[in-house]
């Protein structure tokens, strides 16, 4: 159960959850390629653009997957200068679906999170926050120094879920054994 726990809460450590290396991206792209044009009948700024690149290719779709399918894989060649000159609507996109991005892998970690642990861990990451005389340690827990904080997957509730992984692994991923004065304890 750690290594799951390591791997789902790695995005908590600012990582992907469930990241792993590929050696053949190509069915990665098709997936991105694939959500993306599901985005067509939707009423957002993504489909706006999307509806406009079919239309400016006779609105077809396996063209325009065919030229996606051929871009992505040379993003480092195209992407500097897309982001380049971001504008501040493009920008919201990007920190919408990053947001969106957080809290669906948050809410995958709290589905497997029952409500005897989180009557548990609560009052004790509030404990740390509190009583952590390593201040390495401890800045890693000062979102719960907020009344407020909770572990809602909420993309502003990250601080608080960063810190469950610090109370609960060692830096090598494996259970924490111990806790010691430091710690709060």
């Amino acid at each position: 159960m750690n290594a799951w726990l390591a791997q789902r809460l790695s995005v908590l450590a600012g990582g992907v959850a469930g990241a792993d290396v590929v050696e053949d991206p190509s069915s990665c792209y098709r997936l991105a390629i694939q959500r993306t044009l599901e985005m067509l009948d939707g009423d957002s700024e993504v489909a706006t653009a999307l509806q406009t690149l079919l239309r400016g290719l006779d609105n077809n779709a396996s063209r325009l997957e065919r030229l996606l399918l051929e871009l992505l894989p040379k993003r480092d060649q195209w992407l500097k200068y897309l982001l380049n000159d971001v504008d501040e609507s493009f920008r919201r996109v990007l920190e919408s679906a990053l947001e969106r991005l957080v809290e669906e892998s948050l809410a995958d970690i709290a589905s497997n999170l029952s409500q005897s642990f989180r009557a548990v861990v609560v009052p004790t990451l509030r404990h740390v926050a509190v009583h952590a005389t390593d201040p390495g340690f401890a800045e890693n827990f000062e979102a719960w120094r907020a009344s407020d904080a909770a572990l809602e997957p909420k993309a502003g509730m990250l601080g608080a879920w960063r810190a469950l992984p610090e109370l609960l692994l060692t830096q090598k991923g494996t259970w924490r054994k111990t806790l010691y004065k430091k710690h709060g304890f």
